[in-house]
């Protein structure tokens, strides 16, 4: 019943989609992400598709640098640069947020009957509810494979192009500190994708799909992308500020 309750009030939290990151003012919009959150408005992908556990295989996770001196790209780039890329890491969390919420819709979707009055189901003896909309959960429902199969495999295409464009991120000009900690406690947070992500995997493999492991390892992820999201934008703020500090020195 936690695990519930802590899950609907993420998904009511997170049904209004905010822009992907704080950098969109900055450098414009890079297009925003279509929303996968509800099925219904999203063409149904045939139940034939060759995704889902006999056809998956595991995909890496985020693997990035120790430094923010040791970035695969190497190179060194003034505020605006650093400010598109990580704009572009926004974009890719943001769909990647949204294929996660689609998930985790999948996962919660509850069995809803309509009571207006005292009614039997089973040897169950439903009393009348007193609330407008006179619906009563029995339960949940489970989970669709040809759902869980579209949004796995949709989140395992933007798992790589992330851990690209996190890699590629240009190193930072100078040698301030708080500005090198904050590429640091970012890179910290990527690796902490990894063992809630393997979690997901292991629940999504089926053929029988549990809700409560989906939903439990999805939420995992949730978090802790939306951590990696957080000291994204903060990083994003102290790159602009030296921007400006160095802009008004010159000035």
């Amino acid at each position: 019943m936690v695990v519930r309750n802590s899950i609907l009030a993420l998904l009511a939290a997170s049904s209004l989609v905010l822009p992907p990151c704080f950098a969109d003012e900055a450098v414009g919009n890079a297009g925003a992400g279509t929303s996968a959150a509800q099925p219904s408005t999203t063409s149904a992908p045939s139940s034939s598709s060759p995704a889902g556990e006999a056809g998956r295989k595991p995909t890496a996770g985020l693997n990035p640098p120790a430094s923010a001196t040791s970035l695969q790209g190497n190179i060194q780039g003034g505020a605006p640069v650093v400010l598109q890329g990580l704009h572009d890491v926004g974009v890719s969390v943001h769909h990647l947020q949204e294929m996660l919420k689609g998930l985790l819709y999948e996962a919660q979707r509850q069995d809803m009957v309509v009571v207006s009055e005292p009614n039997v189901i089973g040897p169950m003896v439903i009393p009348a509810i007193p609330n407008p909309s006179g619906m009563m959960s029995m339960g949940y429902l489970p989970p669709r494979k040809k759902w869980v199969d579209y949004f796995m495999s949709q989140i395992e295409e933007i798992i790589p192009m992330l851990d690209h464009e996190i890699n590629s991120l240009p190193r930072p000009d100078g040698t301030d500190q708080s500005l090198q900690q904050a590429y640091i406690d970012m890179f910290d947070a990527a690796r902490g994708f990894n063992p809630p992500w393997s979690d997901l995997e292991t629940a999504t493999k089926g053929p029988d799909y549990k809700n409560a492991d989906i939903s439990t390892a999805g939420a995992g992820l949730w978090y802790q992308i939306d951590k990696f999201s957080k000291l994204k934008n903060k990083l994003f703020k102290l790159v602009k500020a030296e921007s400006k500090q160095k802009k008004n020195k010159k000035g």
